[in-house]
């Protein structure tokens, strides 16, 4: 009898332990389908679970530097809106976040099919009476899957390097 029980209890053990393993090698081969599954899907694993996340629609850059800016200019930049996902997306217009930023409203509403990307063009008139000396704004696009943003960083280049108040 004491071995009946000894026999179950070992019984239990070994099937514990196959179940763990049976799990942990699903496990793994389901990390490495999604992962080739990303990689040929997407270009970067950031990118992959953006998607998951539900961001289908990606700005790229993310981060523009300007550099040194003269007060009194005019910059224009191009931003890509690349759609990821399965549906097309409506770009309904964008919201600068300085007065100094202009966008072509007749770019507005755009259509990106799935897969596509499309490219912007923002303008950025640099105001001569500016006083700050850093550059650094935001400008958000507003989707019918997810908002994305640019920031725009840069400084203003001053004669002698002082401000003049």
């Amino acid at each position: 009898m004491l071995e009946d029980q000894e026999h179950l209890v070992k019984s239990r053990v070994s099937s514990h332990t196959r179940w763990l393993r049976n799990t942990f090698i699903v496990g793994v081969v389901l990390v490495i389908a999604g992962a080739a599954f990303a990689q040929s899907r997407f270009r970067s694993l950031p990118e992959a679970f953006q998607w998951l996340r539900g961001e289908t629609v990606l700005i790229e850059p993310t981060v523009i530097d300007l550099g040194d800016v003269e007060p009194g200019t005019r910059k224009e930049l191009e931003v890509s809106l690349r759609n990821i996902g399965m549906k097309p997306v409506t770009v309904h217009g964008g919201i600068p976040g300085c007065a100094c930023t202009t966008l072509f409203s007749s770019e507005f509403p755009l259509s990106i099919p799935a897969g596509r990307t499309s490219k912007l063009l923002l303008t950025i008139d640099f105001e001569e009476s500016v006083l700050r000396d850093d550059i650094r704004f935001t400008v958000s696009y507003l989707t019918t899957a997810n908002p994305v943003q640019v920031v725009i960083l840069g400084k203003f280049k001053r004669d002698g390097g002082k401000k003049e108040i």
